[in-house]
């Protein structure tokens, strides 16, 4: 027969042993339910970082089609636009502004454009850096005969930077309140303009500009680019990224950056003056390996296929 003492003892030892088992079994099923919350959480990571990489790799394929979408199709291949290309870049003449003629000196040599921004809205003067001394303009000249057989644009040396401050009156049509007609650009040319260069021509500002599949000091590809003003020192830039990155180059036309240009049939052509045609291939890569379901497992490669028709 136990005493009370033992009794009591044992009674106590059989609680803490049940005790025991209990904590046991919670601690087992927190390690579970822990695990499962940490899974979950590292997938979630797993796949917005995931989702990260493939927006970004998307949106690199776009950039490179929207951005040269927008340069060339203003370029007039037959026109002599194109200075030089390949599967991988292309030299061209770049328009980073425009104007119209608002008035002309005695001289013909010096020419003042409208301001900036007029009450009407229309964006008459626009330029995306303003024109330097020594960039090209084309004029639009009207000719002696009536039609269009005689049109053309000709080429001049902006021979000073634009000054503020000019007059563009508002009896021109191209201004309509006092502190616009003063406001206006004035613009040095050379050589004179014909008597057939009215006041209301079209003005484009070119520059020699290149894109170009390049290899970063990173070691990634991007589209580069660079544009030439015959004033500054160097005269071209050197290549700066514009988008990327792409894929490596290849031989077989299933680089980063691949251009293919087309004549009038359709047919594939490297005489620059024939171009109809450019097909813009961009292929970028994920930076990481994505696990998301629906993709193989590694980086992930995504392309755009654009078609541009240049102005002819």
């Amino acid at each position: 027969m136990l005493s009370p003492l033992r009794d009591t003892r044992r009674g106590i030892m059989n609680r803490a042993g049940f005790s025991l088992v209990e904590l046991l079994i919670v601690i087992v099923l927190l390690a579970l339910v822990l695990t499962s919350v940490m899974t979950i959480f590292v997938q979630q990571q797993r796949f917005y970082s995931d989702s990260s990489a493939i927006m970004e790799t998307r949106s690199s394929t776009r950039d490179a089609a929207y951005v040269l979408q927008g340069d060339l199709r203003a370029i007039s291949p037959m026109g002599g636009d194109i200075y030089a290309m390949g599967s991988k870049f292309l030299e061209f003449r770049s328009q980073p502004g425009a104007s119209v003629v608002c008035t002309i000196d005695a001289g013909r040599t010096v020419l003042t454009v409208p301001p900036l921004n007029v009450a009407t809205g229309a964006a008459l003067t626009s330029w995306l850096a303003p024109p330097a001394a020594g960039d090209t303009l084309l004029i639009f000249d009207a000719g002696t005969s009536p039609g269009t057989a005689s049109d053309t644009f000709n080429i001049y040396t902006l021979t000073a930077a634009p000054t503020a401050n000019a007059s563009c009156p508002n009896a021109t049509g191209l201004t309509t309140t006092l502190g616009e007609a003063t406001q206006g650009y004035t613009l040095r040319v050379s050589p004179a303009l014909p008597a057939t260069t009215t006041v209301g021509a079209p003005i484009r500002i070119i520059r020699r500009a290149r894109y170009e599949l390049y290899q970063e000091a990173s070691g990634n590809w991007y589209l580069g680019y660079f544009d030439c003003v015959p004033s500054r020192s160097p005269k071209c830039n050197p290549l700066q990224p514009v988008a990327g990155p792409y894929v490596p180059p290849d031989n077989s036309g299933t680089g980063g950056i691949a251009f293919t240009f087309r004549d009038s049939t359709g047919a594939v052509t490297a005489n620059t003056l024939l171009v109809r045609r450019v097909d813009l291939a961009a292929r970028a890569q994920t930076a990481i390996d994505v696990h998301t379901s629906g993709y193989k497992r590694g980086p992930m490669t995504d392309s755009t296929f654009i078609t541009i028709a240049p102005r002819n």
